[in-house]
């Protein structure tokens, strides 16, 4: 996956969901794609 590709959908408003169907990729692959652009930060375990 290319993670400007995803970094970029999600800046332009897609879910990450909407993101990983239009790259064939799961939401949980787009949302590490994005924590590692540091486009979103890392969940926060309790």
């Amino acid at each position: 996956m290319a993670d400007y590709e995803a970094v970029r959908l999600a800046r332009e408003g897609m879910s990450m969901r909407v993101v990983g169907q239009q790259m064939g990729v799961g939401r949980k692959a787009v949302r590490v794609a994005l924590v590692q652009a540091g486009a979103i930060e890392p969940a926060r375990s309790i």
